[in-house]
């Protein structure tokens, strides 16, 4: 009778700050798994407080100032160890063979683990704040854009412990992007949905208390698109109270849409539906929308946190930071609508560059943990 080889156990620490660190840990969760591994998600639960994000909602260049002051190695170096000696020593007892995991992988850069047989951290973001590379430092990083190298130079990091991989998304957003190959394709994904009667479809969203801003563009979008036929399809997550305060101040207008939270396979039907997005802050959203085929205008961003992901996607050409008040942004979404096309070529290439990630990423972890 043949020896069953035994799988290896991979655990995947994660945290709420934004959702992006959630998403990476359950894309990373459904790829390991798919490849024969044996894997666990523990979420640690919130690291940021939520009455200091509301507060820096408010004055976002105040979050960027906290962001860079932040930036410290030796304010990282306390963060870190105090969180993850915490963590670990939680897990510990709580799994009294955690230190058996063949691998445990990080997707929160305040969590660094060293307990399991290989640790790794994943590197989210092109501009990579100092926590990412504080102590403990794990056996290995995951870097996801080579945007982010001159980091690995600046804290002069061992190169050798970089493993470029790419972004990853969850698997809804590659089994939706495989059917839309034609612009008669995106009409199945509105005829499905029951918005096929519009002109045109608008996402529009953010990552938690962030879709707040939307605010600030409501009542000036409302009385300039009455005429247009584009229906404009609010994402907003589990922020339930801004959700139920903007229905009932405009759930009569029929061109406006206030969505609940949306599981994956839904946000990427919404996706595969829409035309434009417009976006409050960025970060996984910009692959969201990017292997959907969707164009991107970002209103507004996390300031000090999220510039360098503008600057990569207008890079690509598939996003574009929209300057200006607040009636100068809704006057150019207004008209960019009637000019799409020029995204084609750009969105193109960066969905094959972002469906390149699962073969790229199962070889490279495969090497390293076999």
């Amino acid at each position: 009778m043949p020896i069953k080889e035994k799988r290896k156990k991979i655990a995947i620490l994660t945290a709420m700050g934004g959702y992006g660190h959630l998403s990476y840990a359950f894309a990373y969760d459904y790829w390991l798994s798919l490849w024969g591994y044996q894997t666990e998600i523990f979420n640690v639960g919130l690291t940021g407080n939520q009455e200091i994000y509301k507060l820096l909602l408010k004055k976002p260049f105040a979050y960027k100032s906290f962001f860079m002051l932040s930036n410290m190695m030796d304010i990282s170096n306390i963060l870190v160890k105090r969180i993850s000696g915490q963590l670990e020593k939680k897990l510990e007892n709580l799994l009294p063979k955690y230190n058996e995991f063949d691998a445990v992988i990080s997707t929160h850069p305040l969590i660094h683990p060293n307990k399991g047989k290989k640790n790794f951290v994943v590197l989210l973001d092109p501009f990579l704040h100092s926590t990412y590379f504080a102590n403990p430092q794990p056996d290995y990083y995951l870097s996801i854009w080579k945007e982010s190298d001159r980091f690995i130079e600046k804290y002069k990091i061992d190169k050798q412990k970089v493993l470029h991989i790419g972004p990853l998304l969850r698997p809804a957003f590659y089994k939706y992007s495989s059917k839309l190959q034609s612009g008669e394709d995106k009409m199945l994904f509105k005829k499905d949905l029951h918005v096929e009667k519009y002109k045109k479809v608008c996402l529009l969203m953010a990552g938690g208390l962030w879709i707040n801003r939307a605010w600030n563009y409501m009542e000036i979008l409302s009385k300039k698109s009455e005429d247009s036929n584009v229906l404009f399809v609010f994402l907003c997550g589990k922020n339930d109270e801004f959700r139920k305060e903007a229905t009932s101040e405009y759930g009569k207008n029929e061109l406006f849409k206030f969505l609940s939270w949306q599981d994956e396979e839904s946000v990427a039907k919404w996706m595969g539906a829409s035309d434009l997005a417009v976006v409050f802050s960025i970060a996984q959203m910009g692959i969201e929308a990017g292997i959907m085929g969707v164009p991107i205008l970002i209103f507004n961003y996390i300031h000090g946190q999220e510039g360098a992901y503008v600057d990569l996607l207008e890079k690509h050409g598939v996003a574009k930071h929209i300057e200006g008040n607040s009636s100068e942004k809704v006057d150019y979404l207004i008209s960019e609508l009637n000019h799409l096309s020029k995204y084609d070529d750009s969105l193109y290439k960066w969905q094959k560059f972002l469906k390149s990630t699962p073969g790229r990423m199962h070889g490279v972890i495969n090497h390293y943990l076999n």
